[in-house]
């Protein structure tokens, strides 16, 4: 389980990299306050890495995936087809947001 919440933290945190953080009224109200990345703009250097990483991430994400000789359980199955899906999801809204 701590290897999941790991897994999905660094995800979280690439993704924020590629499609950047939403605007939180909140902040905008309070701009002292400022939590890890909140309100930071990435340099398009990381931004290009991180959806590298994303892009190799997604595709390890499928083959595993695909494999018929895979033996796992179903909640190790489960976790892998969300972060397959949120992975997707990240690179093709890039893709839609900048155009090809």
């Amino acid at each position: 389980m701590i290897r999941r919440n790991l897994q999905r933290d660094y995800l979280r945190r690439l993704s924020k990299i590629v499609i950047g953080q939403r605007r939180n009224p909140f902040y905008d109200m309070y701009s002292y306050i400022s939590f890890f990345g909140s309100r930071h703009r990435y340099p398009a250097d990381a931004r290009s890495l991180a959806r590298m990483h994303l892009g190799e991430l997604d595709q390890k994400l499928q083959a595993v995936l695909e494999s018929k000789d895979l033996k796992i359980d179903d909640a190790t199955r489960a976790h892998l087809q969300e972060a397959q899906e949120q992975t997707d999801m990240v690179l093709h809204a890039k893709l839609t947001a900048n155009g090809p």
